[in-house]
C-alpha cells in the first residue's frame, strides 16, 4: 500500500439521516467482533472509541460510498436522496431549482423535517408533492468562507434546532402525534466541515476541531432520539458525505478524495460488525479498521438502503442497487426487498422503451431480445415464485450503443483537392509541400496529446527552439533570445497544476520581478528619442504604481484571512479593480474568490472566476494585437492557421468521443470536442475586445476623432486592418513612426485609426 493510500480520505458537507421504520427490526448491540480465539479482532486501546468510531466496532456496519463526477454538493445529495445522477445542467439554476422533477425518499415519506443550508434543503421540498417536507435553515450569509467565525457555527446550529425541536413536541400534541407515526425521516445537514476545508484546508486545526464538534453531535443526537422515543428499537441512523475534498481544500473532479465519502449505518433493520474477510477492500492503516468487515456501496446504492428501511417505495427515478450486506432482516424480507428493486428499476426501463418505440419507425425500431415484454413477464413470474420457493438469486443488466456516423462531404471534392495537389507540386515541388504537412501534422497530435499528458506540451516548445537554428537570416542575439524564452516556456508545463496551500509569498515575489522589470523598461523609454516620452513615462509609472498596489492587497488580504480578521472592507474594493489571475474550473475552491466576497454565492462566484480567467487571456490578445500593427502581421492568415489547427484536432477529438465509461470520461470527450470547435470564436471575441481596448485614446477620441479611409491609396501602408495615412513603405515597420504619428494626430495633425 502507497503513502497516498495510507491517508485518511477527507470528508466535506455530512449527511445525518434519522429514519422512524414501520415496525421494531432487529438491532445488534452485542459489541466488538470477536476472532476465533474469542478475543477482540483489535486492541481495543488503540481505537478511539468515540462517536461514529464506536458505532463502527460495536453496533453498526460501515464503508465507503463512491461518488461520480462532479462532485459537488447538489449532485451528491440527489444521489443520495433520490438515487439517480443528475445531469449537470442543474448549476445553471445555482443548484437550488430542479431543472426536471424528480422523486425522492423526502417525497416517499409520511413527514420529513429538515435543518441546514439554504442551497440545498428548499430544492428537496419544492419538488416534493405536498406539503409534508419541512425546513428550517439559516441565513446565507453565515456561509462566510473568510475564516472569521468558527465554522462548527453551521453544526452545532443545526443540533440546537433539533434539540429544541424535539423538546418542543413533549409540549405540542400536534407536532407529538406527527412524530409517532412511522415512515418519518429527520435530514441534518451538516455544513461546517465543508466551509471549513475550503477556508483552513482539511489537514488544519480548525477542520480537526470541527471534526470533534460533529462527533459529539452525532452521538448527541442519537442519545435525544433515542431518548424520545423511549428506546424503541424502531430508530435507524445513516450517516455519510455528498463528497469529499482534496489536501487543499477543493472539490469537483475526479481524485480518490473527492470520490471517496463514508458511509456508517447502525440501529433498526442494520447489523453489527463483522471480522473482515480477505475479499473486502483494502482500508489505510490510519483508519485502524482493517478488522471490521468494509461493505462500499455506489451513492445511489443509498436510497434504496433508506426505503427499504424505512418501508416506502424506492424513488422513481432511483438507478440504485439495493446493498443488502448491511441488512439484518430474514432471507425472505431482504428477497422481497430486492425484487422490489428490480421492479423498480425495470419499470425505468419500460418507460424508456415506450419513448423509444413512440419516437421511432416500427420497421426501423428493433426490441432488446433479452427483455421483451413477454420475456419481463415470464421473468417476473418466475422470480416470485423462488422467493416462495426459498431460492433467491436473479439479475438483470441493459446497455445501449448508439452508432457513429462517417462524413463524407470532402471526398465529394476530390477533383479540386487532386488539382491543388498537381498545382503545388508544379510551382513548388512535392517534397517541399509534404514537409511542412508533416510539421502540421506532428504539431496538431502535440496539441492534442497535451489534453492528457501535459508533459507533452515542453516537447513542442523544444520543437519551436529549434526554428532559429535552421534559419540563417535571423541574427545570433535573437536566436540567443528565443532559445532563452523557450526554455523558460518548456518548464511550465511539468509543473503541478493546482498546490496544495496557496503561496502567497510567491505571487508577491514574481509581482516584485514585474515590478523591476517595469521600471527598467521605464528607464529605456526615457532615454529614447520619442516625442511623447513624458506622457509614456507617466503612463508607465500609474501602470506601476497599480501593480505595487495590487501586491499589496493581496498580501494584505491573506494576512487578514489567515489570522481570522475576515475580509476587509478597503481590500475588498481594491480587488474588484487589481486582482485578476488564471483559475481552474474543473473543481470547486472558494479561495479562488475570498479577495471579492467571502459567502457562499454560485452565481456571483462563477462569474468571478471566469472574469478571472478570462483577463490574463484578454492582456495577451492586447500584446499581440499591439505586435501585428508594429510588425504588420497578417492577422487573417494567423487565424486562418489557428482554424486549421482547431479542425485537425477537433476531427481527433470528434473520434475520441465515446459513450461507454464513467460520466467523467463521457463528459471529458465532448469536452475536448466542444472546445476545439469553439476556440476560433473564442479568440476572435478576444481580439475584438483587444480592438477596443487598444485602439481607444481618451485624449484622442475628443481631440482626434478616428478616421478610417475608404480608399486605398499606394502611399498607405497596412497596419492590421486599419490605414494610416502617408506612411512611406520603408517607414512602416519602424516602431517610432507609429509613435510619431500618434504624437501628430494628438496635436491634430493625422488622423489614425
Amino acid at each position: 500500500m502507497t503513502q497516498k493510500d495510507d491517508r485518511a480520505h477527507t470528508e466535506a458537507i455530512q449527511l445525518m439521516h434519522v429514519l422512524r421504520t414501520i415496525k421494531k427490526m432487529e438491532r445488534t448491540v452485542d459489541g466488538p467482533p470477536k476472532s476465533s480465539e474469542g478475543g477482540t479482532a483489535t486492541n481495543a486501546a488503540n481505537i478511539h472509541q468515540e462517536g461514529l468510531k464506536r458505532v463502527m466496532n460495536s453496533s453498526g456496519a460501515w464503508g465507503v460510498s463512491h461518488t461520480r463526477v462532479p462532485t459537488e454538493s447538489r449532485p451528491g445529495h440527489v444521489a443520495i436522496i433520490a438515487g439517480l445522477y443528475e445531469d449537470p445542467s442543474a448549476i445553471a439554476k445555482g443548484w437550488k431549482e430542479n431543472p426536471v422533477e424528480f422523486d425522492s425518499l423526502f417525497n416517499q415519506s409520511r413527514f420529513t423535517w429538515s435543518w441546514g443550508s439554504p442551497d440545498i434543503l428548499p430544492m428537496f421540498a419544492r419538488g416534493a408533492s405536498g406539503d409534508h417536507v419541512l425546513t428550517e435553515m439559516y441565513g446565507p450569509e453565515v456561509e462566510d468562507f473568510s475564516g472569521k467565525n468558527k465554522t462548527s457555527v453551521l453544526d452545532t446550529w443545526v443540533f440546537d434546532r433539533v434539540e429544541l425541536f424535539l423538546h418542543s413536541a413533549k409540549s405540542d400534541p400536534v407536532l407529538s402525534d406527527k412524530l409517532q407515526q412511522d415512515k418519518l425521516v429527520f435530514f441534518l445537514h451538516l455544513l461546517g466541515l465543508d466551509t471549513a476545508g475550503h477556508s483552513h484546508k482539511p489537514h488544519s486545526k480548525e477542520y480537526l476541531e470541527n471534526i470533534k464538534v460533529v462527533d459529539e453531535g452525532v452521538k448527541k443526537m442519537e442519545q435525544l432520539f433515542e431518548e424520545f422515543y423511549n428506546h424503541d428499537e424502531r430508530t435507524t441512523y445513516i450517516f455519510t458525505s455528498d463528497h469529499g475534498m482534496t489536501d487543499w481544500g477543493s472539490h469537483g473532479a475526479g481524485e480518490r478524495s473527492e470520490t471517496e465519502t463514508p458511509l456508517v449505518a447502525w440501529g433498526a433493520g442494520i447489523r453489527g460488525p463483522l471480522l473482515a474477510t480477505e475479499t473486502d477492500p483494502p482500508s489505510p492503516r490510519s483508519w485502524e479498521l482493517a478488522h471490521i468487515r468494509r461493505s462500499d456501496v455506489k451513492q445511489a446504492d443509498i436510497a434504496p438502503l433508506m426505503a427499504t428501511l424505512l418501508g416506502v417505495p424506492i424513488p422513481a427515478n432511483s438507478v440504485g442497487f439495493l446493498p443488502r450486506e448491511y441488512l439484518s432482516l430474514s432471507e425472505f424480507e431482504v428477497s422481497e426487498a430486492v425484487f422490489t428493486n428490480a421492479r423498480q428499476m425495470a419499470a425505468q426501463y419500460n418507460r424508456k422503451r415506450e419513448l423509444t418505440e413512440s419516437g421511432t419507425i416500427s420497421l426501423l425500431y428493433w426490441p432488446f431480445p433479452q427483455l421483451t415484454k413477454s420475456t419481463e413477464q415470464t421473468l417476473l413470474t418466475e422470480i416470485r415464485k423462488h422467493i416462495e420457493d426459498g431460492q433467491f438469486t436473479h439479475a438483470y443488466y441493459v446497455y445501449c450503443i448508439l452508432p457513429e456516423v462517417l462524413w463524407w462531404a470532402v471526398l465529394r471534392r476530390h477533383e479540386d483537392m487532386y488539382a491543388a495537389l498537381r498545382n503545388t507540386s508544379k510551382s513548388r515541388g512535392l517534397l517541399s509541400l509534404l514537409f511542412p504537412c508533416a510539421l502540421y501534422l506532428a504539431g496538431i497530435e502535440i496539441l492534442v496529446l497535451s489534453f492528457f499528458y501535459r508533459f507533452v506540451l515542453s516537447i513542442g516548445v523544444a520543437g519551436l527552439a529549434v526554428w532559429p537554428l535552421v534559419s540563417l537570416r535571423i541574427p545570433w542575439r535573437l536566436r540567443i533570445g528565443w532559445l532563452a524564452s523557450c526554455a523558460s516556456l518548456a518548464v511550465f508545463p511539468s509543473l503541478p497544476v493546482v498546490g496544495r496551500e496557496a503561496n502567497t509569498p510567491l505571487v508577491v515575489a514574481s509581482g516584485c520581478v514585474w515590478i523591476m522589470c517595469a521600471l527598467m523598461f521605464i528607464y529605456w523609454v526615457s532615454s529614447s528619442n520619442f516625442n511623447d516620452t513624458p506622457r509614456a513615462v507617466g503612463v508607465l509609472l500609474l501602470q506601476v504604481a497599480l501593480l505595487s498596489v495590487a501586491v499589496w492587497n493581496i498580501q494584505s488580504t491573506s494576512s487578514s484571512l489567515g489570522n481570522k480578521q475576515g475580509l476587509l472592507s478597503f481590500n475588498q474594493s481594491l480587488s474588484w479593480t487589481l486582482s485578476g489571475n488564471i483559475a481552474s474550473i474543473n473543481s470547486f475552491d472558494p479561495t479562488w474568490v475570498h479577495c471579492f466576497l467571502t459567502v457562499f454565492s454560485p452565481f456571483v462566484m462563477t462569474a468571478l472566476i471566469l472574469w478571472k480567467t478570462m483577463i490574463p487571456f484578454l492582456a495577451v490578445t492586447c500584446v499581440f494585437r499591439a505586435v501585428n500593427i508594429v510588425v504588420q502581421a497578417p492577422t487573417r492568415r494567423l487565424f486562418l492557421i489557428v482554424l486549421v489547427f482547431c479542425d485537425g484536432m477537433g476531427l481527433h477529438f470528434l473520434h475520441l468521443v465515446t459513450n461507454q465509461g464513467s460520466w467523467l470520461d463521457i463528459g471529458t470527450s465532448i469536452s475536448h470536442y466542444v472546445i476545439m470547435q469553439t476556440t476560433v470564436l473564442f479568440l476572435l471575441f478576444l481580439y475584438e475586445m483587444a480592438r477596443g481596448l487598444t485602439s481607444i485614446n481618451i485624449w484622442t477620441a475628443f481631440v482626434c476623432f478616428p478616421y478610417r479611409s475608404s480608399r486605398h491609396p499606394s502611399n498607405m501602408s497596412l497596419l492590421d486592418d486599419g490605414y494610416i495615412t502617408n506612411i512611406p513603405h520603408s517607414e512602416a515597420y519602424n516602431p517610432s513612426t507609429v509613435t510619431n504619428l500618434l504624437y501628430e494626430c494628438e496635436e491634430g495633425k493625422e488622423h489614425v485609426e
